[in-house]
């Protein structure tokens, strides 16, 4: 059930983020490096938490669930496409808590990472792994739809669509050195209103957002992207004593790069800079601050 109705929240806050993540076909420029035989490695962490706030007798009562997942993803690519898709397996490997109860995951996948740097897995493990790289994957669309990227640069996006209202803002705040890489860091920020009636369902309530996305746009590489979400949804004509919050704390970090030949040496001076974490903190909603959604921090990057 918790899988069911986080995910689901999920998919609202989705909507938010692919607002303001139009692709277009790739403009060009410098293929991306990933060769045949290179193996990349990302760890992922994330956490859900639902809570069912009503009154009864005139207190509050908050009914928590929640779930969480750490562990990698190791792409192992094996060829490269014409069109510069490489093309390979990945190696899921989790361990987590679902409501209480123990969950872990291994297994192999048939799996992509795209010209541009999104990551295609040919399975659905759950726990918010998988909105975990489709959120990933529209910030890269993003990205690459306003190459070349340049520090101060920033754009909104609005979309208004049946279920809701959705607007997205990116601005690119600084630009670092990772493992020799030249990355982009660009600060996410996104809002919604949920629109009552909207497919069928007779409720209101509002999507924030969060975080801070990490590109490479000279390897179309995703180094990078930690995001916070919270989806507060009630009643239409319920008054403020029922309310459901949804929260969701996403984490996916580029570990290591081995290339199959020596990889382009790195600048002189750079220095291998650990992707950072926001700050999580308490968000307007139209029912009040809520709580910040807690957030489990990746491994520090050697």
């Amino acid at each position: 059930m918790l899988r069911v109705v986080v995910e689901a929240a999920l998919a609202v806050a989705l909507l938010v983020w692919l607002a303001g993540s139009q692709a277009r076909p790739d403009a060009g420029g410098n293929p991306s490096r990933v060769t045949a035989g290179d193996r990349l490695v990302y760890d992922v962490t994330t956490e859900l938490q639902t809570h069912h706030v009503r009154v009864h007798s005139g207190r509050p009562i908050d009914k928590v669930s929640a779930s969480s997942a750490q562990g990698s993803e190791v792409f192992s690519i094996a060829s490269i496409a014409p069109d510069g898709t490489a093309i390979g397996v990945v190696r899921l490997d989790l361990s987590g808590d679902n409501a209480g109860q123990p969950v872990a995951v291994s297994t192999v996948a048939p799996a992509k990472i795209l010209p541009d740097g999104r990551l295609q897995v040919g399975l659905q493990p759950g726990l918010g792994v998988s909105d975990t790289i489709a959120f990933a994957n529209s910030s890269v669309s993003a990205l690459r739809a306003h190459t070349p990227l340049a520090v101060g640069q920033q754009w909104t996006t609005t979309s208004h669509q049946d279920a809701a209202v959705l607007s997205l803002t990116r601005r690119v705040i600084g630009q670092t050195h990772y493992h020799g890489l030249a990355v982009y860091e660009v600060a996410v920020t996104g809002s919604g209103v949920l629109l009552s009636g909207a497919a069928g369902k007779d409720q209101t309530g509002s999507v924030t957002m969060s975080g801070v996305t990490y590109y490479a746009p000279a390897e179309h590489i995703l180094v990078g992207q930690v995001i916070r979400a919270l989806t507060v949804v009630k009643p239409a004509t319920g008054g403020s004593d029922v309310h459901d919050d949804y929260s969701a704390g996403l984490n996916l970090v580029l570990r290591t790069w081995t290339h199959a030949s020596p990889a382009p040496a790195a600048e002189e001076g750079s220095s291998a800079t650990p992707v950072p974490s926001p700050t999580p903190e308490a968000v307007q909603t139209p029912y009040g601050m809520e709580p910040a959604a807690t957030q489990t921090i990746p491994p520090e990057l050697p």
